[in-house]
């Protein structure tokens, strides 16, 4: 594998594997590969394939990053193997991984059914109002650069993977899919399909987009669907006002209510608005008020916290990467008394064998993660944001890495540091 007499170096790539077949939970194998500066992470996965271990399993065709079918989560953040250097990589392991949201067939092959049926439903294909007979469809040099960053997309799934949208509504297309109806909508051949907007404003369509930039962040081609979905958004609000199809959905939506005839709503008059000011700004007032007041009693309230060991219970077993739920009790000063309630924690083993704590308490609005092993991350329900096993942020909008925890372990019991518990000594 070394070109030109450059160094030969050995790296470990760290695989997923599964196979159905085997009855058996999904792990890592690690393999020991020999590098050089021009060696690419498909290359690595071939040399496993022909010197270590043939029954390894992934999908490639071109190499020549053009065909998008090795799209796989390289260290963190997906890509393709095939343009992405070991030696970008800035270390001597190499993670690898399937892409999320879609079902493992086996190893690093995933069943993208789902991904090319949400393509569909799009119609991403020219509609035009008439054919433009024994010649082909025109269109001028200018016309075409208006495309350039919507139609390079090679669907390799990298931009749905990392788009936690799609593990919070299945219902939700994906950035690529939305990508691809902005560009044929942008096109000036295609003169009927623009009523396809109508099937992306919805809850599940373009609305269900939070603007987290994942998608553009990992495109290995360097588009932007954040940016087609935005554009799409302001489409979405004019749209009603010129479509003709729109207007008559909402014409027979009043049939069937028989209300066709019914008079516009009345519009607020200036008594009401002045009213509804008012109201508003007393409320606002109230807020104000209420928290400049309740901050010494909150202060108040952690009297009596002390610093410590708390008791975690029994030492469970944990394996590297893969983090374990366990539960103990906090303090809090509570009806002038320190009272315990529980409180969860994920234990887990670093690369070195060192065990600490994660505090799964979303530093963006407080919500209680969870470890989702399908994944390998920790999910935020509330808003799609998303932690890796070390707690650092990696998807959606959290400001800071969830809060690690000290841990002892002492007479085969675990303990944890908090500083603001009462625990043992």
């Amino acid at each position: 594998m070394a070109a030109g007499g450059a160094e030969i170096l050995m790296v470990t790539f760290r695989v997923y594997r599964y196979n159905p077949e085997e009855n058996r939970d999904p792990y890592y194998d690690e393999y020991a590969v020999p590098v050089d500066p021009s060696t690419t992470v498909l290359e690595g996965l071939f040399y496993i394939l022909e010197n270590i271990d043939s029954t390894l399993s992934w999908r490639c065709s071109c190499r020549a990053a053009v065909c998008g079918s090795c799209g796989m989560k390289i260290n963190g953040k997906y890509g393709l193997a095939c343009r992405t250097l070991v030696k970008n990589l800035k270390g001597d392991l190499v993670i690898l991984e399937p892409l999320a949201h879609l079902p493992v067939i086996k190893d690093l092959v995933v069943d993208m059914t789902d991904f090319y049926e949400k393509y569909e439903v799009i119609e991403p294909y020219l509609m035009p109002k008439e054919l433009p007979g024994d010649r082909e469809f025109r269109q001028s040099p200018q016309e075409r650069k208006e495309l350039d960053g919507l139609v390079e997309c090679i669907l390799c799934g990298s931009c749905y993977a990392a788009c936690t949208m799609c593990h919070w509504d299945s219902d939700f297309p994906g950035p690529f899919a939305i990508l691809a109806a902005d560009a044929r909508l942008r096109d000036g051949r295609d003169r009927e399909g623009r009523e396809r907007l109508l099937s992306l404003i919805s809850e599940s369509g373009i609305w269900r987009c939070h603007t987290e930039l994942r998608c553009t962040d990992v495109c290995p081609k360097k588009l932007s669907p954040t940016e087609a979905i935005n554009h799409l958004k302001r489409e979405a609000v004019i749209y009603p006002f010129f479509s003709s199809k729109s207007r008559e959905l909402k014409r027979r939506e009043k049939q069937l209510k028989g209300d066709e005839t019914a008079s516009p709503e009345k519009s607020m008059n200036r008594r009401d608005f002045i009213t509804l000011v008012l109201i508003g700004f007393i409320s606002l007032a109230t807020v104000v008020f209420a928290g400049l007041f309740s901050f010494p009693l909150l202060r108040r309230g952690m009297r009596g916290w002390k610093r410590g060991w708390v008791a975690a219970g029994p030492v469970p077993a944990v394996g590297i990467g893969k983090p374990v739920e366990i539960a103990y009790s906090r303090k809090k000063w509570e009806g002038g008394k320190l009272s315990s309630y529980p409180q969860k924690a994920y234990l887990v083993k670093g690369e070195s064998g060192d065990l600490y704590a994660i505090d799964p308490t979303c530093t963006h609005l407080g919500c209680m993660c969870f470890w989702d092993d399908s994944i390998r991350m920790f999910m935020c329900p509330c808003h799609g944001g998303a932690f890796d096993v070390n707690g650092r942020v990696v998807l959606g909008p959290p400001p800071r890495p969830l809060r690690r925890l000290e841990v002892r372990i002492a007479d085969g019991k675990l303990y944890l540091r908090n500083e603001e518990e009462e625990g043992v000594s």
